[in-house]
């Protein structure tokens, strides 16, 4: 039996490296294009041309928000849907059961909407604030948007003095 010996040869870093693909000048283009709108979409998501920047929500719990927050309220989901429509949640909660309800901290009252396990007293005249709203907000109002917005919260500042909140002018 004759034994066959290989000669073992060092490999230089240039032959190690992984192949290079075949990038064409076009296709390098079309990537950084793609690129920039996946960051121009990013970008859309978390901003908002409301009075308030939309800002991204903090996942906290019902006993941080009961030790941490002064004057907590509830309501149910979507009953402050147009009162609240200028601001953004700064807090969420979830459970076994998936989401439970967002925290809004909104002229001295925090108010939590949402399904269940929320904490504090129920807020005070609900429908007939969000009525007004709503009626604020309708395509029936000829106001320009900004007057809507402005009218809007005016009405949310009177609904939460209302509520125990505090407004510093």
């Amino acid at each position: 039996m004759a034994e066959i010996m290989e000669e073992k040869k060092e490999l230089t870093p240039a032959e190690t490296a992984a192949p290079a693909s075949p990038e064409t000048p076009a296709k390098r283009a079309e990537k950084s294009t793609a690129d920039k709108k996946k960051r121009r979409r990013i970008t859309v998501h978390f901003t908002d041309n409301r009075t308030e920047e939309k800002k991204m929500k903090v996942k906290t719990t019902r006993k941080a928000i009961v030790n941490g927050s002064y004057n907590v309220k509830c309501a149910g989901y979507c009953d402050l849907y147009y009162l609240l429509n200028n601001h953004s949640p700064i807090a969420y909660t979830c459970g076994v059961y998936g989401w439970n309800f967002d925290v809004y901290e909104v002229y001295g009252v925090t108010i939590c909407t949402g399904y269940r396990n929320m904490p504090g007293a129920r807020l005070q005249k609900i429908s007939e604030y969000e009525e007004k709203a709503r009626a604020i907000l309708s395509w029936e109002d000829k106001r320009p948007f900004e007057e809507k917005q402005i009218a809007v919260e005016n009405l949310l500042k009177e609904f939460c003095k209302l509520n125990g909140g505090v407004i510093y002018e």
